[in-house]
């Protein structure tokens, strides 16, 4: 998880939606595809919150990718149904059950608990955690309590740390070790147009710098 530039507009369908409609099921497949590409392209086709690469369904006629619309904050008429079509509170998850906006959903039980969840566009993630050679993401040292709790129920909430996604971010590592043998120049230069590849945290951790925003 790292820092999300929200910069680019909202779709024209979304706004016209808030507008219009009083719940998502009354929102078009067609115009739902329309945000689903803003925020594909705002999220350099990675996952807003593990950093997997998103695909589309090339088995399939259909305009299908390996992901979901995500409410940062829940719709559900309990929890936050007034940011059903606000921009701010969308991004693009992948599918996996264990981790990420699935995963989100069934942990935070409270309304409240929502302000305590890093916002990977309002909040820069990088100030709260660091990736190590194993794969793992640690909490950054020396921050408040407050903000250790912050990180960690975050942690918790994406199930960010789930066995097998350590396991694909270290072996994402191992891909890269050549490039230590290479100057911290070159390695800058290589880094720099690196920016889309997945887990993209982690590479630029492994080699001592933070993603550029």
């Amino acid at each position: 998880m790292h820092k999300i530039d929200r910069s680019i507009p909202e779709p024209q369908e979304l706004t016209n939606a808030r507008a219009s409609y009083s719940c998502w099921d009354e929102f078009s497949t067609q115009n739902k595809k329309q945000v689903r590409d803003t925020l594909l392209i705002m999220q350099d086709f990675r996952c807003a919150y593990c950093e997997r690469q998103l695909h589309a369904d090339n088995h399939t006629e259909e305009d299908k990718w390996d992901g979901l619309i995500e409410h940062f904050r829940r719709k559900n008429v309990h929890f936050h149904p007034e940011l059903t079509f606000v921009w701010d509170n969308l991004f693009y998850s992948c599918l996996t059950g264990n981790t990420c906006g699935n995963h989100k959903d069934s942990f935070v039980k409270r309304k409240e608990e929502y302000t305590s969840l890093i916002d990977p566009c309002q909040d820069n993630p990088e100030d709260y955690f660091v990736f190590d050679h194993t794969g793992r993401i640690a909490i950054r040292s020396g921050l408040s309590d407050c903000d250790q709790k912050r990180a960690q129920f975050t942690l918790d909430a994406f199930n960010l740390n789930e066995p097998a996604l350590k396991k694909k971010r270290k072996e994402t590592l191992k891909e890269y070790e050549w490039l230590k043998n290479y100057s911290l120049e070159e390695q800058e230069k290589y880094l720099a147009d690196f920016i889309s590849q997945p887990f993209v945290t982690a590479i630029y951790h492994y080699f001592g710098k933070k993603v550029r925003p």
